[in-house]
């Protein structure tokens, strides 16, 4: 855990959290608490099911659905994350 006032020591939870309040924008400007809840609620949804996760290139459940997908083939799972892996890298390179 890292010490209080020290946001260096947590940098990706000190980045969720920033980008978190901006796209809620202004807290205050919620008529009512559970307004707010609601758009929490649906802010963490988008976050964690339809958001580009930057090292990816995609959403996290695509990314799931593909992984699964290749563990169930005949191949050994590390043999299914390598060509994920591979494939990741490659989009990667094509993009720079």
């Amino acid at each position: 855990m890292s010490k209080k006032s020290s946001p260096w020591q947590n940098g990706k939870q000190e980045s969720f959290y920033q980008k978190f309040k901006f796209e809620l924008e202004d807290f205050n400007s919620y008529p009512s608490q559970g307004e707010l809840i609601e758009a929490i609620a649906l802010q963490i949804h988008y976050y964690n099911h339809k958001r580009i996760h930057s090292a990816l290139k995609m959403p996290p459940t695509i990314f799931y659905q593909r992984f699964k997908t290749a563990e169930n083939s005949t191949a050994k799972p590390e043999e299914n994350f390598k060509k994920i892996i591979d494939h990741l890298s490659s989009k990667k390179l094509n993009n720079q």
